[in-house]
């Protein structure tokens, strides 16, 4: 396998995801490990679907809560570094982490939680 692409059908992922599970496993890259993570990408779709906003609301911030759901996706859902993350929306690494302790913290509004049900988080 190259590139980190797994052919087979979801199915066949899930299984080999569920082999994997619990398993140490030496020198394989975290998306080997899980091969059903979703992709940045994935994640901001889903969380613009989901706010029914379009994708450069979430990038430019207009859209607080949106924004606030798709940082902390990213960084737990998709696993995105948080390098990364703190490029992607021009803030520092400190904001991106009040953002995942706020979340984490104080309830979650609807869309946030169906958000993280359609990305597979469970908080």
């Amino acid at each position: 396998m190259t590139s980190q692409i797994f052919p087979g059908s979801e199915d066949f992922l899930n299984r080999i995801e569920q082999r994997l599970h619990g398993n140490h496993v030496a020198n394989v890259s975290s998306a080997h490990v899980h091969p059903t993570r979703l992709s940045p990408d994935d994640v901001l779709r889903h969380v613009a679907a989901t706010y029914r906003v379009r994708l450069g609301a979430l990038l430019d911030r207009s859209h607080r809560d949106a924004y606030q759901t798709v940082v902390y996706l990213l960084r737990r859902a998709a696993n995105e570094p948080l390098h990364t993350v703190d490029v992607r929306f021009q803030v520092s690494p400190s904001r991106i982490s009040k953002i995942q302790q706020s979340i984490e913290r104080n309830p979650l509004t609807p869309k946030q939680l169906q958000a993280l049900t359609r990305c597979t988080v469970k908080n």
